[in-house]
């Protein structure tokens, strides 16, 4: 049995559902491995400003759609660009207490 895609509370959940699951010989597989500004995963992606513009466009209901809502152009394509730059694994930050909780141990 293999139990995957949880992991996103508290390091102290995630230790407690860790040890049940070796305790009963359970495989495991923690989500995720990055993520925006959190601190519930391995690495964590800073939020690069005006990110919001870009969540809420891609979150906004397709039938209430307005074009203008939009940001311009070369304004989503600066943001989005500074995300990658963002997720370059250089540039996260490694979330040592998450690795803890999961018995692991931050090169």
């Amino acid at each position: 049995m293999l139990i995957g895609e949880t992991g996103e509370l508290t390091d102290t959940w995630n230790e407690r559902f860790r040890q049940l699951h070796e305790q009963f010989g359970i495989g495991w597989c923690f989500w995720p491995y990055k993520n925006l500004d959190s601190n519930s995963a391995v690495v964590s992606i800073q939020k690069p400003a005006g990110w919001d513009l870009i969540a809420n466009a891609g979150s906004s209901d397709i039938r209430a759609f307005q074009p203008g809502s939009l940001p311009p152009r070369e304004q989503a394509l600066a943001i989005l660009n500074a995300y990658l730059e963002a997720a370059r694994f250089g540039n996260g930050r490694i979330n040592d207490s998450y690795l803890n909780s999961l018995g692991l141990v931050a090169p």
